[in-house]
């Protein structure tokens, strides 16, 4: 059975054995780590403006919040398709 989003790469035409229910989950507890990790992130550049500011440091902490934002939009995109795929509103 298929039932978290990475599983999904590489099906064809196996939708039967998709757990839509449980990708949905899966998919909206992605969403909410990928949240809590941006606003650690993002609480941690702000500490660092406390300190000595470190440049390249705040510059890797701000490419690594763009990419979890990144994430966090697809998993909720694929959340919200699958919501209708399966009826759910």
């Amino acid at each position: 059975m298929t039932c978290k989003l990475y599983q999904l790469i590489g099906i064809e035409g196996e939708r039967g054995s998709i757990e839509y229910g449980e990708i949905l989950d899966d998919c909206d507890s992605k969403t909410i780590s990928t949240l809590q990790a941006i606003n650690y992130l993002s609480s941690n550049i702000a500490s660092l403006c406390g300190e000595k500011l470190d440049m390249k440091e705040v510059i890797n902490i701000s490419l690594i919040i763009s990419d979890l934002a990144e994430l966090g939009v697809a998993t909720n995109k694929i959340a919200r398709n699958i919501q209708l795929d399966i009826g759910l509103k």
